[in-house]
């Protein structure tokens, strides 16, 4: 738990220099606007959050290959060897569009990331691949609903969809990662 700490703190530090950037981005006719590096911390979160759930049943482990489309995430499940690919697609409130990277089939279920400003999450959507919505011509771009914008719904496998960031949030260490973010 002391590393995953340590790496909460950076992203906070992170989260506070990447606002600064993007100011300057915004202003700046030398720098694209953009989102990036947001990925590998929604990665982040959903491993723990899986590697809390399925707690001695599976081992979850990261792909750790950048150019992998499929997915970034598996889940092994000890008692019969099953596998599950998640895909994680993550977008930060700096993000406009709020739309992810291309999607690309041959995963299991994907889970879509909304972080706050802070790179804290705020949104957790979780999709199975037998969905409708999913199934249709992948690669495809998905977009995110905005949390404070009730008239930016999003792609349409977001409509009635449960946001499961509590979840995902208790899933950490919940009074050291806030203290940790806070402080």
């Amino acid at each position: 738990m002391k590393d995953l700490n340590t790496i909460l703190k950076k992203i906070n530090l992170f989260s506070n220099a990447y606002r600064e950037l993007d100011e300057i981005q915004r202003k700046s006719k030398f720098l694209p606007v953009g989102d990036q590096k947001t990925g590998i911390i929604g990665e982040l979160y959903v491993l723990v959050y899986l590697k809390h759930l399925h707690n001695g049943y599976a081992d979850v482990y990261l792909s750790h290959n950048p150019s992998n489309k499929v997915w970034d995430i598996c889940v092994k499940y000890l008692k019969n060897s099953t596998m599950e690919k998640i895909q994680v697609k993550t977008v930060s409130e700096f993000s406009e569009s709020r739309s992810t990277s291309p999607v690309h089939s041959g995963w299991d279920y994907i889970y879509f990331v909304l972080l706050d400003k802070e790179f804290v999450p705020s949104a957790l959507w979780i999709g199975e691949k037998n969905e409708p919505g999913f199934q249709s011509s992948l690669p495809k771009r998905f977009t995110l609903p905005n949390l404070k914008d009730t008239k930016k719904v999003g792609s349409e496998v977001f409509k009635n969809r449960e946001n499961e960031y509590l979840k995902l949030i208790h899933s950490m260490d919940t009074s050291t990662y806030i203290s940790n973010i806070i402080l």
